[in-house]
């Protein structure tokens, strides 16, 4: 009776080895799926805040832009006036330095 008590409990053994291992492979199967289902929603989480980056990129880049435009446009309207004021500045001192020269021939030709 003990030898098969004992053959008993082996097969019970073996048995629950076999069980053992075909739940530790279910186990490792499981694990698979949900570490690929993980790594799918990780992927798709990186890719929204990838995207969600680029437009806010985007959105800054055109902020920057219509500011630089802006910049350029004060400062060539800047330019424009200051260049109005050196004209007429010009012609001022133009007609006077004429004048000047005008008198400097005449005057230098009358001492002669």
């Amino acid at each position: 009776m003990d030898t098969f008590n004992l053959e008993q409990t082996l097969k019970q053994i073996v048995e629950i080895d076999e069980h053992a291992i075909e739940l530790q492979k279910r186990l490792e199967d499981v694990k698979g799926e949900y570490e690929k289902k993980l790594k799918k929603a990780m992927k798709a989480v990186d890719s929204e805040f990838m995207k969600a980056a680029r437009k806010k990129g985007k959105r800054i880049n055109a902020d920057m832009m219509a500011d630089i435009e802006k910049e350029e446009q004060l400062l060539r309207e800047e330019s424009y006036a200051e260049c109005k004021q050196l004209d007429e500045i010009m012609k001022a001192n133009k007609s006077r330095l004429v004048m000047q020269v005008f008198e400097r021939v005449i005057l230098a030709d009358k001492e002669v």
